[in-house]
């Protein structure tokens, strides 16, 4: 959730407002795609994509970016755990274990290499 005020020089309430923000980070660009330009009734992946872009379609801003795996490998480790024991919001007061040397790659701003293969 987004919410600002705008006030004049004085201190003065101008104007204020409150919107959600969303921003989708993946890094798969193909999914980006599929997303923004939308797919054809019979793809694999069409009621999905459906179901997003009538959530977008609210009163909602989503954006979404296209992130190497290398630069975000905290939320990649989030993804790759394993989900059957998290209910439908999970809160952690401290980091996973697995994530602790990403944590610490993220805070030192190093990236985890990997081999692109095109």
């Amino acid at each position: 959730m987004c919410k600002r005020v705008i006030r004049d020089s004085a201190g003065t309430f101008i104007v204020g407002f409150s919107k959600s923000l969303v921003d989708v980070e993946t890094d798969s660009q193909n999914t980006i795609n599929l997303i923004s330009h939308g797919v054809i009734p019979t793809h694999t992946y069409a009621s999905l994509v459906s179901a997003i872009k009538e959530f977008w379609a609210r009163d909602c801003d989503i954006r979404f970016m296209n992130v190497h795996r290398e630069a975000n490998c905290v939320a990649d480790n989030f993804a790759k755990m394993d989900h059957s024991c998290f209910e439908k919001w999970q809160i952690f007061m401290e980091p996973p274990t697995s994530c602790s040397n990403y944590l610490a790659h993220d805070v030192d701003g190093l990236q985890i290499p990997s081999l692109v293969v095109a």
